[in-house]
């Protein structure tokens, strides 16, 4: 798999603009050790006029802040700094049809007490064709999905994924595109 990034990309990490290469996270992160991290995957197009639009950018921001509490994280940006940031990274990179991650992660702290703060990247790579034009191979996974009794499913969690990933590893290692997950 291609790199989302290379020596020219740059993001936005805790209010500034940074060269991707350069960030720097703590290894000691609870995000880092225990998926304790939430997210969203945005779309940007190049519309019919040759602007950028974010599709969505107001409700996937409301749904970053309702998934940050979910998981009891401090969240203290705005939906229009966060909004004002992707174009910025959008700019800086010179994409227009491209995906952003942003990433709400927690400091250094190996316990499970509560963080007293947030950090934040917002990312962004141009957008390639996902899984292409041609109908896909489906197998029933061996995994289930999560159980929304073991954890709050409603939040866009890091550490909600890691099935999923080992869903589709298993599917593609037996020859198919794509694995579906049952209840």
């Amino acid at each position: 798999m291609a790199s989302c990034y290379n020596e020219h990309t740059f993001i936005w990490l805790n209010g500034e603009i940074v060269k991707a290469g350069d960030a720097k996270t703590d290894l000691y992160s609870q995000s880092l050790h225990y998926g304790y991290s939430v997210f969203e995957g945005i779309r940007s197009y190049r519309n019919v006029n040759g602007e950028t639009r974010i599709f969505k950018a107001k409700e996937h921001y409301e749904r970053l802040e309702q998934s940050a509490r979910l998981m009891n994280m401090p969240y203290t940006w705005t939906v229009e700094e966060l909004i004002a940031a992707n174009y910025e990274v959008l700019k800086q990179n010179n994409f227009q049809d491209a995906y952003i991650r942003p990433l709400v992660y927690a400091p250094a702290n190996m316990s499970f007490a509560k963080n007293t703060e947030s950090f934040i990247a917002i990312k962004a790579w141009e957008m390639q064709p996902f899984l292409g034009e041609k109908l896909l191979r489906i197998k029933t996974s061996s995994y289930q999905r999560p159980n929304p009794k073991g954890f709050n499913i409603v939040a866009k969690a890091g550490g909600h994924y890691v099935n999923s990933i080992l869903a589709s590893q298993e599917a593609k290692a037996a020859g198919y595109d794509e694995a579906l997950l049952t209840d």
